[in-house]
């Protein structure tokens, strides 16, 4: 079994480690350790051997470089490794006196080896051993600086070169003491004081942004003292815009609705509304531009809330809320409703309640007007003006005209006419127009009776006598048709 180092250094009692080359205290061979027999401590008549004078004498450690260079372990004694599971702890002898304990933050001074090249510490001088000292227990004594023979004032210690200790972790040479570390106490306490500072900075922001908000004209709701009184009229007034009927149920005045969030203090004007599609597509429109409340010689206001889906689907009934701001509620005999922007057809709705609504609703003259075209025999058997088709709205200063014909075809084969938007055309006073729109086929069966088509033109608003012509497609004229009829 290889022979173990001593717990102890048998000279000066300083603790020993495994590969250790000198005891950091006296500086002690470890060869010299090894070379007694039974590892037996140190006798006068050892240290005065000159082979042991010799050995101890070795220097720990040279400056080549920065490279640090050990005195190599005498060659009876490289073989040897400690053995830390057999080996038993040797006592201490007394006349050992015990070292004192190494100053505080005075870094690993048992490490042989020093910092940046240079020699650490010499032993101190031997002290008497203290009282407390148990030579059968060799331990540390009290941690009592005046038991250790401890001198504050003239530590036993080098100095420490601050600049070369690395932070704890560090890179090089023995490591440095660890930095201070927080308290979970202390960090609770700072934990609490972000969360309040957060709260703090969000309590201003919310109170600067509302007073912005204020300051900027906007109202929250429910930010009035209280909702005024409200005066209702009930209207009941229907038109019908883009496709979809759209009623104006009634009509509410008061100094403020505390449910708008822009409400002014000092007069609001509010039409309820409601809408209904009876087409077979979704349209879609926008109250914010389309609609307006005026008055004799008054320029139109523009909604300053509109609470509205702004699309309906095919068959859906719904309602639709749009406020004015007007001066304690206005007069109702003098606000007019206006629904539909400058570039269209505007819908006028007097708020009087006694509005007449009817030059807005679409018309229907019945005809029964015959030509031949293509080989094939045309009815006009009506014609409709409206203000408005599916998804669209007339434009300003016009209407649509829609034409119902039936179309049989009598000849023994297959009569394609082609599109209507290339032949069909309607003619009032001196403009000639093109269709907007149509569902008239393009191509008709040998035998088929009574096909029926539409197709819509855009008219001027007020026309009476209309011409509807079919354009031929042949070169010249030959094969053109023309039907003049009469609408109201």
């Amino acid at each position: 079994m290889a022979q173990a180092l001593p717990r102890y250094c048998p000279r000066c009692g300083t603790p020993t480690w495994v590969g250790m080359q000198f005891c950091a205290t006296c500086e002690l061979p470890a060869s010299a350790m090894l070379s007694r027999p039974d590892n037996r401590p140190a006798t006068t008549n050892d240290f005065n051997d000159p082979s042991q004078q010799a050995m101890a004498a070795i220097p720990r450690q040279t400056q080549q470089g920065n490279e640090a260079y050990f005195a190599p372990i005498s060659p009876q004694n490289r073989d040897f490794q400690a053995d830390l599971d057999t080996v038993e702890e040797p006592a201490i002898p007394s006349q050992f006196p015990p070292i004192s304990p190494l100053p505080p933050a005075a870094g690993n001074l048992h490490d042989p080896r020093s910092q940046d090249g240079q020699q650490m510490w010499s032993a101190p001088a031997q002290q008497p051993a203290p009282d407390n000292w148990n030579a059968a227990n060799p331990s540390y004594p009290s941690n009592n600086p005046a038991a250790a023979g401890w001198n504050a004032a003239e530590p036993a210690y080098p100095a420490v070169n601050q600049a070369a200790q690395p932070a704890w972790g560090g890179q090089s040479g023995s490591p440095g003491l660890p930095t201070q570390q927080k308290t979970p106490r202390q960090g609770r306490r700072m934990g609490r004081i972000l969360i309040l500072i957060v709260l703090l900075v969000l309590l201003l922001l919310a109170g600067g942004g509302y007073f912005a908000f204020s300051a900027a004209g906007g109202h929250l709701p429910g930010s009035n003292a209280s909702q005024a009184s409200i005066k209702t009229t009930s209207l009941n007034s229907s038109v019908t815009y883009a496709g979809v009927a759209i009623t104006v149920l009634n009509v509410q005045q008061s100094q403020n609705f505390v449910d708008d969030p822009q409400s002014a203090s000092n007069g609001m004007v509010r039409l309820n509304l409601q809408e209904q599609n009876p087409t077979g597509v979704t349209i879609a429109w926008d109250y914010n531009q389309i609609a307006r409340l005026g008055g004799a010689g008054q320029t139109a206001l523009v909604p300053i809330y509109v609470k509205s889906k702004g699309s309906i689907a095919p068959g859906v009934t719904q309602k639709s809320v749009i406020d004015f701001v007007v001066a304690n509620g206005g007069t109702l005999n003098k606000l007019v409703f206006q629904l539909g922007s400058s570039k269209e057809a505007q819908i006028l709705i007097p708020l009087n309640g006694q509005a007449n609504l009817s030059q807005y609703q679409a018309k229907t003259t019945t005809q029964n007007g015959k030509l031949t075209y293509f080989g094939l025999n045309w009815t006009l058997t009506g014609a409709t003006t409206s203000w408005s088709i599916p998804k669209q709205q007339a434009s300003n200063g016009t209407v649509f005209l829609t034409l119902n014909l039936t179309v049989d075809n009598t000849l023994s084969q297959e009569a394609i006419s082609g599109s209507p938007f290339d032949y069909m055309r309607i003619k009032v006073g001196n403009q000639t127009i093109a269709p907007v729109s149509t569902t008239v086929p393009i191509s008709f069966a040998s035998g088929d009776m009574g096909k029926k088509g539409t197709t819509t033109f855009l008219i001027p608003q007020n026309s009476t006598t209309c011409t509807l012509l079919m354009v031929s497609q042949d070169p010249g004229t030959s094969g053109q048709a023309s039907l003049d009829f009469q609408i109201g």
